[in-house]
């Protein structure tokens, strides 16, 4: 079976970042999509060189694979938030669940609760400003751009926006201890989000470059 040399998939690659496709892990899956097709041509009899090859079945092809860039955006979609779900329910996921939550649940037996929700949201807004402030700085300073980690970026603002202005409640010593735990659980999961959404992040770009290393 034939097989494309490295020298081949880096020049495919190349290939894709001239032509305007910015982002690494969509030029990946693109990488992988041009270079089964023209390996298929190969074991199909065509015994004419790489770049013979290539150049026909891009005159081909390349205007359906840009146009439809869209089908290896969702790959790449699919990917991340699989990864999201996977840093959830890992076992740092549980940790940093369980460990949000007895800070939570000590802090609210040793403080009012005016105190209490103020220095929660206190918290919020830190962790939503560190974040704003860490995208600005790496968003400026980072060459390899990769479309699954605005989309992440993009999924977390929004859940994110969304708590603080409408899922965001109060804790008050009126109230029950079903509604207590509830609210440890509800404010656990929402302050968990910014690591969990990092953790993701980190994960993401380190699978992303090992498959890009191994890959090219």
């Amino acid at each position: 079976m034939n097989t494309l040399t490295k020298e081949n998939i880096q020049f495919i690659d190349n290939y894709l970042g001239n032509s305007g496709i910015i982002y690494n892990d969509v030029r990946l899956e693109m990488v992988d999509h041009i270079a089964a097709g023209i390996e298929e041509q190969m074991n199909t009899g065509d015994t004419r060189g790489f770049y013979a090859i290539f150049k026909d079945y891009m005159v081909e092809n390349k205007q359906t694979i840009l146009n439809n860039h869209k089908m290896f955006i969702k790959a790449t979609d699919k990917r991340v938030i699989k990864t999201l779900f996977k840093q959830l329910f890992s076992i740092k996921g549980w940790l940093l669940f369980i460990i949000i939550g007895l800070t939570l649940y000590f802090g609210l037996n040793q403080l009012e609760a005016q105190s209490f929700n103020g220095l929660v949201s206190n918290v919020k807004a830190s962790l939503l400003l560190g974040l704003l402030v860490m995208a600005v700085v790496i968003g400026i300073r980072r060459r390899i751009r990769y479309s699954a980690l605005d989309r992440l970026w993009l999924i977390f603002m929004t859940s994110y926006c969304f708590g603080f202005n409408v899922l965001d409640f109060k804790y008050s010593t009126d109230f029950s201890d079903a509604y207590t735990c509830f609210y440890l659980i509800g404010k656990s999961i929402f302050l968990m989000l910014p690591f969990l959404f990092l953790m993701t992040a980190i994960k993401f770009k380190k699978d992303s470059e090992l498959k890009f290393k191994n890959t090219l």
